[in-house]
């Protein structure tokens, strides 16, 4: 099986087709006391408890095998909340919405505990060295500095297969639980993904999608996305190729699916505007061989090529392009993967260095110098405590990010938070600057796109062993 593109919004689990059930995971919680670093700027967000503030509710958190506690379960109905004028402690002024009546407002929350689950394609975590397991742990240190407002968090993952057709399966699977999740969050998949949006909208559930196509997205009542688009994706890809390669001649390899098409086509306006002159290259799910492409890319004497297809079908695109000794400036999702498999290759040594495009920081065990290295620090503490036999990937930078981001959302909503509160706030503007993200900004995405820029990286050779470096960082023009 050769399916894969990693989370996502940085939330970042894996995908592959796979047959049968969807297993779900739920890792319980040590519920000690984390000593190796502070919960996420507690002392800073709105209304939180620090490291070591007593838990309300004795019970609350998970229970091995799976589930939660009774005290941990969904909070019975409270005041109707919807349409009322609320305000943060930051001073944030939004109208709660009206999705949800009284009754399915606090389903998933309760005085001890909140319940998530995300879908997301599991079964080729080894593949990349990564598991449901060691995604939990970012969770574990947030339950053992305090939670949220007290309340520990119990995140339980169900396998998407990364079709669209798993995606609805694991959506379903999501909610049948006891308790019900307070909402459901998703891995990436650029085909999976919309076919949630409608089975969440269908269903009324709460839903915090990844990066996916806008198409379709402003019409979705019960859908959010914190993640850039497809579409955001090329165009910011295209604005830095027309600026710092203009004119020239730029081919594009990229998934023949509408799912896909608003990055093809927003990437190949911007070099158009620029002058270049593109070769359009559409290929189908897992091709295998791309021996016509490479020839026609080679023929058109492409020097830079958009690689818009998974991680996995680029690594066996670049595998055979370098067989025929072709060597142009790639431009790709930045995951270590790529670097990882097929960086000897694409690192400058052959051709011009390719470029990864991600929307959160360059991840390398061992960065002590970067802007974001006092945060990998604290990840790599919180990994030696839960999961020490793990070695840490981008994966799990990209979850912890991500994670950490929504821990926020439920700060900034407060120790009464709701289904419609959340909403609500995203609906009228949210915004929030958490480092090393890029700024959230649902005001400019007219209440369902949360965030725009990325970050631009270079691979390289870092003293022998093949990577990304990092050279712009947050941005979407240039």
């Amino acid at each position: 099986m050769r399916r894969a593109l990693l989370v996502l919004c940085a939330l970042s689990l894996l995908a592959a087709a796979c047959s049968g059930n969807k297993q779900a995971t739920n890792v319980a919680n040590s519920g000690t006391q984390d000593t190796t670093s502070t919960a996420p700027d507690a002392s800073a967000l709105p209304g939180a408890k620090a490291p070591g503030a007593k838990t309300s509710g004795g019970s609350g958190g998970v229970v091995p095998g799976g589930g939660s506690s009774s005290a941990g379960g969904s909070s019975p109905a409270g005041r109707n909340v919807a349409g009322t004028k609320q305000t943060t402690k930051s001073g944030f002024t939004y109208k709660a919405a009206n999705l949800f009546p009284a009754s399915q407002d606090r389903v998933g929350i309760s005085k001890s505990a909140i319940d998530l689950c995300m879908h997301a394609a599991l079964v080729l975590g080894p593949a990349f060295n990564d598991s449901a397991k060691d995604f939990q742990v970012y969770w574990q240190w947030l339950n053992g500095n305090g939670g949220i407002y007290g309340r520990k968090v119990n995140m339980t993952f169900t396998d998407d297969a990364y079709t669209p057709t798993g995606g609805v399966q694991a959506a379903q699977q999501c909610f049948s639980g006891n308790p019900e999740p307070f909402l459901m969050m998703a891995g990436i998949g650029f085909d999976t993904v919309p076919a949630v949006r409608q089975w969440a909208e269908q269903n009324h559930k709460l839903y915090f999608a990844s990066f996916a196509t806008e198409h379709g997205l402003y019409n979705l009542k019960y859908t959010f996305q914190f993640s850039p688009s497809v579409e955001h994706f090329g165009d910011v890809a295209g604005k830095y190729v027309a600026s710092k390669y203009p004119g020239g001649s730029v081919g594009v390899v990229w998934r023949n699916s509408p799912n896909w098409q608003g990055g093809r086509d927003t990437f190949e306006k911007e070099v158009k505007a620029r002058g270049a002159k593109v070769t359009d290259l559409p290929v189908s799910q897992n091709q295998g061989s791309y021996t016509n492409e490479i020839l026609a890319l080679k023929a058109a004497k492409v020097t830079t090529v958009l690689a818009w297809v998974n991680v996995l079908e680029y690594a066996q695109l670049e595998k055979q392009a370098a067989q025929q000794g072709y060597y142009p400036r790639w431009v790709v999702a930045g995951f270590n993967l790529v670097t990882d498999t097929v960086g000897a290759d694409i690192n400058g040594t052959h051709g011009p260095a390719a470029v990864g495009i991600w929307v959160t920081p360059e991840y390398h065990n061992g960065d002590t110098t970067s802007p974001w290295a006092p945060e990998m620090k604290k990840m790599r503490a919180a990994y030696a405590k839960y999961d020490s036999g793990h070695t840490i990937t981008d994966t799990d930078w990209q979850a912890w990010l991500a994670f950490k981001s929504t821990t926020q959302l439920f700060v900034d909503c407060g120790p009464d938070c709701t289904r419609n509160k959340i909403a609500g706030m995203l609906l009228a503007g949210y915004r929030s600057t958490l480092a090393p993200l890029c700024a959230t900004d649902f005001a400019r995405g007219r209440g369902k796109v949360g965030s725009f820029a990325f970050n631009i990286w270079k691979a390289v050779n870092r003293s022998g062993t093949n990577g990304w470096q990092q050279t712009e960082s947050c941005k979407e023009s240039f």
